[in-house]
């Protein structure tokens, strides 16, 4: 979800997420800046939070942040031996997340 100062009361009703995002998310709205979010949680294994981009619309700076206390790519009771998908090597999951920040390096850089 595309969220502005002019549209977020309109919006605000859409949005499952904690009371730490959406008070993040106001911050950042009153500060001019666009945020984009997904209506609701993810849990993924044992993290349950929430990513979303903050953007200034003016400078095209962006903050890619991560609620729940995902730290390294692990979180809870995940160990360097375990990974968050119960599928994929963690090899495979550092590329993954290298090509996401670069197309979203990509993606500001085009705006």
């Amino acid at each position: 979800i595309q969220l502005t100062a002019e549209n977020f009361a309109e919006k605000r009703s859409l949005l499952k997420l904690s009371q730490a995002v959406l008070d993040d998310i106001q911050t950042a709205l009153a500060y001019g800046c666009e945020v984009s979010v997904p209506a609701a949680e993810t849990i993924l294994n044992d993290w349950q939070g929430t990513g979303y981009i903050v953007r200034n619309s003016k400078t095209g700076a962006a903050a890619y942040l991560i609620s729940g206390g995902l730290a390294g790519g692990f979180g809870g009771g995940a160990t360097a031996t375990t990974n968050i998908s119960g599928s994929l090597p963690r090899s495979t999951w550092g590329k993954i997340i290298i090509i996401v920040l670069l197309l979203a390096v990509v993606i500001v850089l085009a705006a």
